[in-house]
């Protein structure tokens, strides 16, 4: 099982769970409060230092930029989670059709050990997400991260 989720970009990341993507493949047309303009994918996976995927373990996506929302979801069976970025408003002449996320891992489930009853083994790295326009097919970041698993 693959999560799947909708991260809405306009001068802040909110997050929320939608389809991607039309039947298409391609970057979605909505109706309603927000005309989106265009999307890009956050897709990846989690995985022990073996390379195996792992699973009870919670992924985080946040962009670099003030007033961001913060979104923690499971990975599936897999390892992997892959979510949609829906840009909502066009950006300035100056500004690239760009956003900067961090993605973080943790391992939550009860099979890992902790260094400390208070933390958990966790990854993270950066990410640029590139937008396409709506009705094209998106731009898939793909992201790896690898838990230092005892």
């Amino acid at each position: 099982m693959r999560f799947s989720g909708t991260i809405l970009v306009a001068g802040a990341i909110v997050i929320g769970c939608s389809d991607p993507s039309d039947d298409s493949g391609s970057c979605r047309r909505a109706s309603g409060e927000f005309g989106l303009l265009g999307c890009a994918v956050l897709a990846g996976q989690v995985v022990d230092t073996a390379g195996h995927p792992l699973t009870q373990v919670h992924v985080s996506a946040s962009a670099l930029r003030p007033c961001c929302t913060e979104f923690f979801s499971e990975v599936g069976a897999d390892g992997a989670f892959r979510w949609t970025a829906d840009r909502v408003s066009d950006p300035p002449p100056s500004v690239p059709d760009t956003v900067t996320v961090m993605v973080r891992a943790f391992a939550t489930g009860a099979q890992y050990p902790q260094p400390t009853p208070t933390s958990f083994i966790s990854d993270s790295l950066t990410a640029v997400l590139t937008f396409s326009p709506t009705g094209a097919v998106p731009v898939i970041t793909f992201v790896l991260l690898e838990l230092a698993i005892p």
